[in-house]
């Protein structure tokens, strides 16, 4: 080992040489590198949600989609400068390469009825025109399948759905996204605001802010480090020597991911400030330990002597430095196992970063020393130094603190424990990507304004299938599949919305059973003043006259043979005059007529509490206005021209032949579909909660759809729960793996099981105090704060290992317990304080990161070592005191034992 240290570090320069040039090679790679921050590669390829998602995209078309809303501040929608400033946007991103389909208020088809059945035309042809402005808020009305989609409740916001094929490059879905911000940025739209939502536009903020982290976080932590490593040795060596270190693993492992093709995500923010703040540890214990040997030597010191002293360091330290690197690259490296490719590639990574960083810290840091050293060709430090600095003194207070209260000790340690499990009782696990943005930015107020005023972002995908053509045309199926809407609405009030192939067979089901003349033609002329008398549409079946000065209200009703009646006929006519006879065609009801139409609708209400618009379609269908009765599902053969059932299927079928749209979007064939798609539309960001009404959907189609059908659901929140699922899977593997191969190691190196024990102790506490204190603040367990354990374990260690391997060489070197502790205390106890306050101040440099998670995951990390660093200085002494094993007392000859050279 002596002479290989010698050979390594005769020639330095050679050494540094070829460090940096390795260096300088993986930083042309760099700017090569590629963000994607798709959820949806986030999982395997194989995995069944994904390929499920894949097989109803390749079937139906684009599940995922941007969402622009537009919302005025002065009166409606409906006016000529909302829908202009719609259709022009509408136009714009028509236009646009990566964007084959638009829907907004003023492109999507309506089925108008005709003298001969109906046909499919723009609701809107002219944005501009009153009259056909009116039209469309009458249209819009006419089918509530737009309701929610197209606008809003309070008719003061709409939206436009542009889809996205989950295959789109990041590079396409920012085109897209930044067009569509600099068509509104460029346009005037005065009194009007714009939202734009949707999970590829969060992928493409996600990656945009991503950036503006990296670069305000990683100058940061550069300047916190340099910070911590002044206050620590207040030398310039201590600082410049540790901060190459980093520096350097921090190129050497994001070059080589740029070499390799792995492209960057999320938790890419995170890993060059991981290699900082951890790669800086190997490197602080060297210029510790160094500056301690110099200091032994008052300071002087020949060029022999301090070569002497520099490879002295590496075998009087490299037990502990090659084992604290490898149990952290154990604990890194099984995040390896995961199977969400940012956790994994962060793993990999991360455990060659470390590697990266203990060789250069054995390499060229040693190597620096003496080069430096020998180019000065003066002393260190040609003045006497202090045998003891101010660390070292409050080191030694430390001690003397602690050794006093070792059952205290324990006893605080149990009470963390109890609390710890309970605290991981109460854990939240979810990955929702919304809530990675922070409270108050543009992205959380659009995905709060679609769920409030619209339907939400989130959906999930029904697909029904049949055992042959035509299979979807039975009245059978169909009836179940709006069942099955109706449950999930009435059950989970997150779901808004449900739309399907059923919605548009009612839709023509309606209009070609629907009375004569049932809407007005389209005219140029201008609409009635508001002074003319009422003018009744036409097929109206009853009236209500407006009269002032009537005892009955607004209304008047005739109530024939009453005094009441006649009195109140007399008070409403006009003075000198006859009252007008009512229009042709027209009924004028009676106050009974009037309430048993109310009572009839009301009757025909799902549930008590409807609203008023609820109400009136209600009164539609008990009138049959403008056939409202016919909107359903053709299933009762007494109502139709059939006799069967069966002969619904081949009435549904001719629907379909006079249907001149394209159903491509919910059917797989346009005349005999076997497979029919439903998108149920949800108000929630909560990936688990989307999973359960999926499950529910299942649930209730096993149980009521016909024989010879099958369902499955796929889509955007299945995958987002399948992500969550794979998250908490590989939480619970990589903890195991890391503390089961932290645990072997140690038993191996130290040969003994008490070895291993002892190094767990400080670990389990602090894994549980770190999910205690997120289930006991409501941190939740998303892909960046499930690493955190791993990396505690990773990290946490090393303080373990060191103050165990030096602990254990006081002990054989003193025989004395208290002189072993105290030594340990003063020597290896400062160089841990010294990392983990640099370890802890980089990562809580994360508290100013644009994500919610990577916050969280920084002050986790800090608070981790903060329990770690001190559990290993106070509880492992304190244990040590009670129980010592027999390890602690036995010679090592595996490794120099000695005092300094």
């Amino acid at each position: 080992m002596k002479v290989r240290v010698s050979l390594l570090y005769r020639y330095p320069w050679l050494t540094i040489g070829v460090i940096l040039a390795i260096t300088l090679f993986f930083a042309f790679q760099i700017p090569r590198i590629e963000l994607d921050n798709d959820p949806f590669h986030f999982i395997p390829e194989e995995h069944p949600e994904r390929l499920a998602f894949k097989e109803t995209e390749d079937q139906f078309g684009e599940a995922l989609g941007i969402v622009v809303g537009i919302e005025t501040e002065v009166g409606t929608i409906f006016s000529p400068e909302v829908l202009s400033f719609v259709d022009a946007l509408t136009r714009e991103i028509e236009s646009l390469e990566e964007v084959e389909e638009v829907t907004s208020l003023t492109n999507t088809d309506y089925i108008a009825p005709t003298t001969e059945g109906m046909e499919v035309v723009p609701i809107i042809e002219d944005p501009t025109d009153p009259v056909q402005i009116a039209r469309l808020k009458e249209r819009l009305l006419s089918w509530e399948m737009y309701e929610g989609v197209l606008y809003s409740p309070d008719f003061r916001g709409t939206q436009i759905i542009v889809p996205i094929k989950s295959s789109t490059t990041e590079d396409e879905r920012q085109h897209v996204y930044f067009a569509i911000k600099d068509f509104i940025a460029r346009t005037p739209h005065p009194h009007m605001r714009t939202y734009i939502a949707g999970t590829p536009a969060v992928t493409v903020l996600i990656s945009t802010n991503m950036q503006k982290d990296l670069v305000l976080l990683i100058p940061l932590v550069i300047g916190v480090l340099v910070l911590v490593l002044a206050l620590s040795f207040r030398k310039p060596g201590g600082v410049i020597l540790p901060l190459t270190t980093v520096i350097i693993s921090t190129i050497w492992t994001v070059g080589l991911m740029a070499l390799l093709g792995i492209k960057l995500s999320l938790i890419g923010t995170v890993l060059p400030v991981v290699m900082m703040a951890v790669g800086s540890a190997y490197g602080i214990h060297i210029i510790s330990h160094y500056y301690d040997l110099i200091r032994e030597r008052g300071g002087r010191v020949n060029e022999e002597e301090h070569d002497a002293i520099v490879a002295s360091i590496v075998q009087h330290i490299g037990k502990s430095i090659f084992l604290a690197a490898l149990t952290t690259m154990v604990g890194f490296g099984s995040l390896a196992s995961s199977q969400v490719r940012p956790i994994q590639e962060f793993g990999i990574f991360s455990a060659f970063g470390v590697l990266v960083a203990l060789v250069v810290a054995v390499t060229f840091i040693p190597a620096l020393l003496i080069a430096r050293h020998r180019a000065l060709q003066v002393r260190l430090n040609n003045r006497k130094v202090e045998k003891e600095d101010l660390a070292d003194r409050f080191m030694l207070f430390l001690y003397t603190l602690f050794s006093q209260k070792k059952g205290s000790i324990l006893l605080f340690a149990l009470v963390v424990v109890i609390v710890g499990i309970y605290g991981t009782t109460l854990l939240d696990k979810d990955n929702v990507l919304i809530d990675y943005f922070r409270p108050g930015t543009e992205i959380r107020e659009a995905d709060r304004f679609f769920r409030e005023r619209f339907v939400g972002t989130k959906t999930f995908e029904i697909v029904v299938e049949g055992t042959e053509r035509g299979a979807l045309t039975n009245p059978e199926v169909l009836k179940a599949m709006e069942d099955l809407t109706l449950y999930l609405k009435d059950k989970f009030p997150e779901v808004k919305k449900v739309v399907s192939f059923t919605d548009f067979l009612k839709r023509i089901n309606q209009v070609l059973n629907a009375p004569p003349e049932h809407e007005t033609p389209v005219t140029a002329e201008p609409a009635p003043a508001a002074s003319s008398a009422p003018e009744e549409s036409p097929g109206l079946p009853f009236s209500f006259f407006e009269e002032e000065g009537t005892e009955d209200g607004l209304f008047f009703f005739e109530e024939e043979g009453t005094a009441k009646g006649a009195a109140a006929s007399e008070r409403a006519a006009p003075p000198s005059a006859e009252r007008a006879p009512a229009p042709q065609g027209v009924t004028t009801l009676t106050r009974e007529e009037f309430l048993t139409i109310l009572n009839q609708a009301y009757a025909l209400a799902p549930r008590a509490d409807i609203s008023a618009a609820e109400l009136v379609r209600l009164i539609d269908r008990a009138l049959n206005w403008r056939g409202a009765s016919y909107y359903e599902i053709p299933y009762d053969p007494a109502k139709y021209p059939v006799e069967t059932r069966e002969e619904l299927a081949n009435l549904i079928s001719q629907y379909l032949l006079l249907y001149s749209g394209s159903l491509s979007a919910w059917i797989d064939d346009a005349i005999e579909p076997s497979k029919a798609k439903m998108t149920v539309q949800l108000a929630t960001s909560s990936s688990i909660r989307a999973y359960e009404i999926a499950r529910e959907a299942e649930e209730y189609a096993r149980a009521h759809f016909p024989e010879g059908y099958t369902i499955r659901t796929s889509g955007q929140a299945k995958v987002e729960y399948a992500l969550t699922e794979l998250i908490v899977k590989s939480q619970t593997i990589s903890i195991a793996v890391s503390l089961g191969l932290v645990f072997l190691i140690l038993v191996v190196t130290f040969r003994s099981i008490a070895a291993g024990i002892y190094g767990l102790i400080p670990l389990g506490i602090t894994v549980l105090i770190n999910f205690g204190v997120m289930g006991l603040t409501g941190i939740r367990l998303d892909i960046p704060t499930s690493m955190v354990a791993s990396l505690a374990i990773g990290i946490g260690i090393d303080y373990a290992i060191h103050f165990m391997n030096y602990y254990h060489r006081e002990r054989i070197s003193t025989g004395d317990r208290e002189k072993a502790t105290r030594n340990s205390m003063k020597g290896v106890g400062k160089a841990i304080l010294f990392n983990a306050v640099s370890v802890a101040a980089g990562f809580l440099v994360l508290l100013l990161s644009q994500f919610v998670p990577i916050a969280y995951m920084g002050l986790l990390i800090a608070l981790t070592m903060a329990t770690s660093s001190a559990a290993s200085i106070t509880l492992l002494p304190a244990i040590f005191a009670i129980k010592e094993a027999a390890f602690l007392r036995r010679a090592d000859t595996t490794h120099h034992t000695g005092g300094t050279p």
